[in-house]
């Protein structure tokens, strides 16, 4: 399994079954999982430990651990999606 997960919102899907999916890449091993939601520009971050939380802006997504070093937050990784 991959260290981290990134799932990207739709407007067609359910979030729910969305923020499921990313659990259950958790319980199969993965350290992170991210949902991705364009519309908003929200990107929830799921941790080891039932962590979880949403990010909009410049808040720094909580992904050191897996990528030292990296400063990403969900203003970047929106503006990467919205390229054309």
């Amino acid at each position: 399994m991959a260290d981290l997960v990134v799932e990207i919102l739709s407007p067609s899907d359910d979030r729910e079954q969305a923020r499921d999916k990313c659990r259950w890449y958790l319980a199969q091993s993965a350290s992170a999982a991210l949902l991705l939601d364009p519309q908003t520009e929200i990107a929830e971050h799921f941790g080891s430990g039932d962590v979880w939380d949403a990010y909009l802006g410049t808040h720094n997504l909580p992904l050191d651990d897996i990528l030292p070093g990296l400063e990403l937050n969900a203003a970047g990784l929106f503006a990467i999606l919205h390229r054309p």
